[in-house]
Parts: C-alpha cells; structure tokens; sequence
C-alpha cells in the first residue's frame, strides 16, 4: 500500500512537470513574436522618418487690389523631424512690395498607429502692399530641406489702377474683402432695389466668417444716421438657429464660412428719390498666435477690426395719383382686415355705447392713419381710445390695432352708425384697395320720466334737512377789534422758485431735445464736435504704451488717433487710399500744405514703426509721441472747409 502511493506521488509530479514545461515554452514563443513585432515597428518608422519631408503652403487673404491697398500673406511650414525650420525665401516682385510683421510656432504629438508622431509648423505672417497695376505671379517661394529646396504653389495678385471701383463679386460669390479684414466679410442685402414710398423692404444684415480662425463678431453699429429718409423696425437674427455653414467660391478658391445674420431691418421709405444707406460697421476681434506652448496650445491676445458694409441704393417711387380714393390717408401694406362692432345693439337714451374699430394686417401699423368713421352727427363723441399689438418678425411687421369710440345718441332717431373706411396701396398688386365695414343698427330706448340719464328715479330719495347745530357761533362784542393782515403769496421767495422751477425745466427739457433732434439729422456735426475728445483717449491709450514698452499697442494707438481725428472731422476715411490720395484728399478740405505733407509722412513712419519689426528706442517713441501730440494740436487749429 505504501509503495502504491509513493509510484502516484511520482507520477502526479511527473505531469505537473510536465505542464510547466509547456507553460514556459509557451511564454518564450510569445516574447519571441513580441520582440519581432517590436522590431518591424521599428524599422518601418525608421524608413517613414527617412521618407519624411518639409512641406510649404501659402494663403493669400485678397488676391484682388487697387493700386495703395494692403493683404495679408501666411506661409505655414510643416516637418514631423526635428530640424530647425527656417524661415522661406521670397522673391521680390516688381509691382509688389512683401513685408515680414509676425510668426508663431506649432507644435503637435500624436499616435499614428505604430509610434508616437510630432509635427512642428511655423507660420509667417506678412503685409502685402499694391505697388504698380498689373497681374503678378509670385512663384518662387521656396524653403530649404534634406531633399533640397521645397516650394510653395504659385498664386497670383491682379492690381488694379487706384481710383478703379471695388470689383463686383459674381452670383453665389462672397464679395471680395477688404483689406486687413482677415477675409471677413460683411453685408446688407436688401429683398429689393426698388420700392414705392411706405412700402416695406427688407434689409438683411450679415457676416460671412471664414471658419477655423477663431473670428468673433462683437459690436455692430447702426445707430449713426445710415438710415435717413427710413421708418426702420429691426428684428434680431443673433439667435444661433439662424446660422448655417456654407462652402462659397471666393477669388482664393472654394473655402468654407459660418454665415451670420445678425439684423434684418424691416425699412419704410418716407419720401421719393434715390435714398442711400449709408455703410454699417462691424467690429470683430481675432485671436494673433504669438507662440506654442510645447503641448500644442497657442498662446496669443486678442485683437479688433473693423469691416464695413457697401453702401446700398434705393430707388423710391412716388405712390400713383391715378384711381387714388378720397378716403386714402397714405397707409400702405398688404393683407389689411377692417372690422367694427358695439357693444350692445340696445341701450337707453343719453347713455353710452362703445364702437369698436378693429385694423389688421402687414405694413407700417405704428404710424397708421386710423380709419375713417361715418357721419356721427347724431352722437356725441369723446376722445377715443387706442390699442395695439404689432410684432416685428424676419416675415415683416404685422399686427392689430383697435380703437374704441364712446358714443351717445341724442335722441331716439339716433338709430344707425354707418360704415367705417379704410383705403390704402398694395404694392404687390400696385393699385389701391377700399375697405369697408357694414353699418350698425341700433335700438334707442327713450329716458324715463324724472328725465334723468341712466334711468334711475332719483326723486325717492328726497328728506326733510333738519337742524342739528348752529353754524355760526358768538366771538367777539364789535367787529373793531378785528384787523385785516394782507400777505401776499407771490412775493415769498419760496413761491417764485416753486413757480418759476417747471418752467425753466421745461424750457431746459425743450432745448436739449432740440439739440439731439439736430445732431441726430447731423451726425456729421456730432462726429466732428466729438473729434478732440476721441484723439484725447487715443493718445491716453498711447501714453500708456509708452511707459509699458509695448511698441506694437504705441505706434497703433497715434496712428488711430490721427486717421479717427481726420475722419471725424472731415468725414475722410484716410485708411483707404494712398499717401498722394490722402495728401490730396486733405488738401481739398482746407488743411495747409505743410500740415498735409507732415500727416502723411507720420502715419507711413508709424506703419513701418508698427509692422517692420524693427527695435526703436524709447527715446525715438518719446519723439514720435510728441510728434504725434504737436501734429493733433496743428490738425484742431485748421479750419473745416465744407
């Protein structure tokens, strides 16, 4: 019995011996396929590093500009080596001038797969400026690599003469932006460019945004008299529902944008003509990449521009004089429903019945003309009452109005109230349309026999008045002993100011109106009186650049200060035209010769100063500053030629 154990002993270690055998050869092979899989992995990504290669691409903003104007140019070079990127080599161009301003750095890691992978990009910035008309193609950017010189795809630039109008982008193009706009653009597209006096337009307001480079819009100003000659209802389009992603062909090919309502103006002509609107401003801001933080975040601030509408031309018609009804009072619209009720059909003579006129449909109901009422000779009228309910929408403007009559018969014979008319001009179907409702047929009950009104018989409510004291009670023995004290009220000090306070506010309240009514029908006038006080906080913002050491904020801050300065005060728009253009431009207005030529030659120092790159001094920016402060000075002591 003992031996048997012993012989199953053995055998039991025997097999357990031999699984583990198996257990290890099975781990070996296992590590072995590892090992092998590890060093294919390897030298594929050898060979995909020994491949790899430097590419350079090129993004110009506009390829389209006048003689004078300015784009942006970005090359981005990209490598997944760890070779020091160099800056590309730019050929000059005749008709062109390229001038560096900026760059940041990118830096990306990420799993293919196989390995872990990085790309580095650099991208340079540069300001394009129009020299000469011309087509140029600018072919021969190139960027140094292993493999030799690498070069960017050939583009072109069309230049045209300096007083060429903007070119007129075709159907289903976005127009072409302006320059330093970061391809922004932005719009108003009206429903149509021509319109009957009153008839409703609408004026939609929009921004195109190229995607991907973080554009945001902020601030739109409508509210400086673009306008004029229009009742304006606004509806709001900033709900993100209205937004939409489009791919739009544009000069530098098909590239996508977030297309952005922002307004739709619902507009009213007042008067016939040629009615010009006037160009809106949009300021967005952008975030500038200034460098990497080595985790692929960039780093930068954010900087605002403004982009502005062109303007747009409306051809107002006057309303036809042929077939015009008598009861037409200028309403115009279209869908309009007139109807009228009382209150009650049967009611007592001298009491009151309201009428009730009620107008519904679409067109300009604020300013209305209220229907025309029958011949209520037979009643007396009290001063009626209004209420309305319009709403504005991205359909138009619509709503109902209601007016309430009171009314009392004088008589019995007081028995119809006729129909109520309304005329007005459809515009879609351009002729005029005549409403009217059905008279009204009322019962007159006569008063009651006390001949009161109301029907109430007072007369059983007559008593006897009896006496319940003396009115008048026993004072004094002779009427000698009163005196008479006379203090008038108008010669208390307190009494003149009470009085005399709501006229002279009244008079203040009057004349301050009056001053809005004017700047509002002159902006020009408010902009120019508001001129020094904005050079002021301009060149504060400057001053502070200044102790700050920040070059860029200094030399932008003068610039603006000047060019918003003449602007304001001449309604010269100096940031789009050349320097000949400006210095004449400036010369018409008044401005003497040697004040011209000393603006001009400082804002081409403050762009360069700004956009070179170079290093100045703190003593040069001390200079330019005062330079810029002396200049403003001589600029507020011209004389404003209209």
């Amino acid at each position: 019995m003992k031996t048997q154990c012993i012989a199953g002993w053995q055998d039991k270690r025997g097999i357990m011996r031999v699984q583990r055998d198996r257990r290890i050869s099975k781990q070996a092979s296992r590590m072995r396929w590892i090992h092998l899989f590890a060093i294919l992995l390897a030298i594929g990504h050898l060979t995909h590093r020994s491949h790899a290669e430097i590419t350079l691409e090129a993004s110009i903003q506009n390829n389209v500009l006048r003689v004078g104007e300015r784009t942006h140019l970005v090359l981005t070079v990209t490598t997944d080596q760890n070779d020091d990127l160099t800056q590309p080599q730019i050929p000059e161009i005749e008709g062109l001038q390229i001038v560096y301003y900026g760059q940041s750095q990118q830096q990306k890691m990420f799993f293919d797969g196989r390995s872990m992978q990085q790309t580095r990009s650099l991208e340079l910035q540069y300001i394009v400026t129009a020299l000469a008309e011309g087509t140029w193609t600018v072919d021969s950017i190139q960027v140094p690599s292993r493999a030799g010189m690498v070069k960017a795809p050939p583009f072109t630039i069309t230049v045209l003469a300096a007083n060429a109008p903007q070119p007129t982008p075709q159907p289903g193009e976005v127009p072409s932006p302006k320059s330093d706009t970061y391809g922004v653009v932005f719009v108003l597209q009206p429903d149509k460019n021509e319109a009957y006096v009153g008839e409703e337009i609408h004026m939609l307001c929009k921004a195109y945004i190229p995607a991907n480079r973080g554009i945001q819009p902020q601030k739109l100003d409508d509210r400086s008299g673009q306008f004029q000659g229009f009742w304006t209802e606004i509806f709001d389009m900033t709900d993100t529902k209205y937004q939409r992603q489009v791919y739009l062909n544009t000069s530098n090919g098909r590239l996508l944008y977030y297309e952005i309502p922002l307004k739709k103006y619902m507009l009213y002509p007042l008067k016939a003509g040629t009615q010009t609107i006037e160009p809106l401003t949009l300021v967005c801001q952008i975030p500038i990449r200034s460098q990497s933080s080595g985790f692929g975040m960039l780093l930068g601030r954010m900087t605002s521009f403004s982009v502005l509408t062109e303007p747009v031309t409306i051809k107002v018609n006057p309303l036809p004089e042929e077939n015009r009804p008598d009861s037409f009072k200028g309403a115009v619209g279209s869908s309009y429903k007139l109807h009228s009720h009382v209150d009650s059909t049967e009611i007592k003579e001298g009491n009151t019945v309201s009428l009730t006129v009620t107008l519904e449909g679409f067109g300009n109901l604020r300013n209305i003309a209220a229907p025309i009422l029958p011949d209520l000779s037979k009643f007396e009228q009290y001063e009626p009452t209004k209420k309305d309910n319009i709403h504005t929408s991205e359909n138009g403007v619509s709503g109902r109005i209601e007016y309430t009559y009171p009314l009392i018969p004088h008589d019995v014979n007081s028995k119809e109230i006729g129909p109520v008319r309304f005329a007005y001009f459809d515009p879609n179907q351009k002729q005029y349309v005549t409403l009217q409702t059905e008279p009204i047929q009322l019962t007159i009950l006569p008063m009651g026999l006390n001949g009161m009104r109301g029907g109430g018989a007072m007369g059983g409510n007559r008593r006897m008045i009896r006496r319940v004291g003396e009115d008048f009670r026993f004072n004094v023995v002779s009427p000698l002993a009163l005196s008479s004290v006379f203090l008038p009220i108008y010669k208390k000090p307190k009494f003149r100011f009470l009085f005399l306070a709501p006229m002279a506010f009244l008079i203040s309240a009057f004349l301050w109106k009056k001053r809005l009514d004017y700047y509002a029908d002159n902006p020009d006038r408010l902009k120019r009186k508001r001129a020094p006080r904005q050079a002021g906080k301009l060149l504060a913002q400057a001053r502070n650049a200044l102790r700050q050491g920040n070059t860029e904020r200094l030399y932008a801050a003068l610039a603006k200060a000047i060019t918003d300065y003449i602007d304001n005060r001449w309604n010269v728009a100096s940031q789009g035209f050349t320097a000949d253009e400006l210095r004449r431009l400036l010369l018409e207005k008044g401005i003497s010769p040697d004040c011209a030529h000393l603006v001009v030659q400082s804002l081409d120092e403050f762009d360069g100063a700004r956009f070179s790159g170079e290093e100045r001094t703190r003593e040069l920016q001390q200079r330019d500053f005062s330079k810029a402060e002396q200049m403003l000075a001589a600029l507020m002591k011209q004389k404003t030629v209209s």
